[in-house]
Order: structure tokens, then sequence, then C-alpha cells
């Protein structure tokens, strides 16, 4: 479980470590518990997957809502 949660941690490493004064960096997506919950629904405890098939995700921010709702992405 471990490996595969450093998999995607990576991967969103890679897509999104600048440096903030030059790059919008999405800090607060990423460190967001609906985030966490997206990225950790990806993994399955049976299977290992490959890093070449691991992306980046798509960062976001939670609205404030109760603990029981589902996360639910911002509309564009």
């Amino acid at each position: 479980m471990v490996v595969e949660t450093m998999r995607r941690v990576f991967a969103d490493r890679a897509a999104y470590l600048a440096d903030p004064d030059y790059s919008n960096v999405p800090v607060a997506g990423l460190t967001s518990p609906c985030y966490a919950k997206e990225r950790a629904a990806t993994i399955d405890p049976q299977r290992a997957s490959s890093s070449k098939d691991v992306k980046a995700g798509t960062p976001h921010t939670c609205s404030t809502r109760p603990p029981e709702t589902p996360c639910q992405r911002p509309s564009a």
C-alpha cells in the first residue's frame, strides 16, 4: 500500500513541482483531503500498478460540507 501511494505522490510531484514565484502550483489542491481520497481510490489493494501507468492527478480543493458527503469537483 505504501508503494502504491508513493507512485501517485511521485507522479504528482513530477507534474507540479515548481517554484511558486514563477509557476501556478496548486498547493491547496494537492493537500486537499478530497484529492487524497480520490487518489487513494485509484489503488487496488489486490494488484500492484505499473509506475508507467500511474499519471498525475488533477488537484482541486474541497468545498465546505459535512464529512459524509462524497467529494465533488467544482464545476468548470
